[in-house]
């Protein structure tokens, strides 16, 4: 098992998150520039060490602060833009919860994306 520890933009950490073996969107239309803004996590990882590895072997869990973050993905046709959000993933879920904003108005921000085949579109 690793211990990691992140800090950098969003879509770096996307981009990471979705690369070999682990392409957390790899079923999803969604890309790596989810969201503009910095993360910092921290978690584990843990996985053989061989030269093929598939998904069901790999186990992650990622916690961690997004700042200043502005969405015109997350949720189609409006902007979500928050100070902080709070950001749990791993190998099912990559989920982000805080207050925040939708198109200027003041809300409770959550959104989950199932990772895998067959899981439901983000909500």
């Amino acid at each position: 098992m690793a211990r990691v520890v992140a800090s950098g933009s969003v879509t770096a950490l996307m981009s990471l998150l979705n690369r070999p073996p682990l392409s957390v969107l790899r079923q999803t239309a969604l890309p790596v520039e989810l969201a503009d803004g910095r993360v910092s996590a921290t978690g584990t990882l843990s996985l053989p060490l061989a030269q093929q590895v598939t998904s069901d072997e790999i186990a992650f869990h990622l916690t961690g602060v997004l700042e200043n973050v502005e969405s015109d993905v997350l949720v189609p046709g409006h902007t979500v833009q928050a100070d902080r959000l709070q950001v749990t993933v791993d190998q099912t879920t990559v989920s982000l919860s805080g207050r925040g904003e939708i198109s200027g108005l003041s809300a409770d921000v959550t959104w989950r994306h199932l990772i895998g085949a067959g899981g439901p579109r983000p909500s």
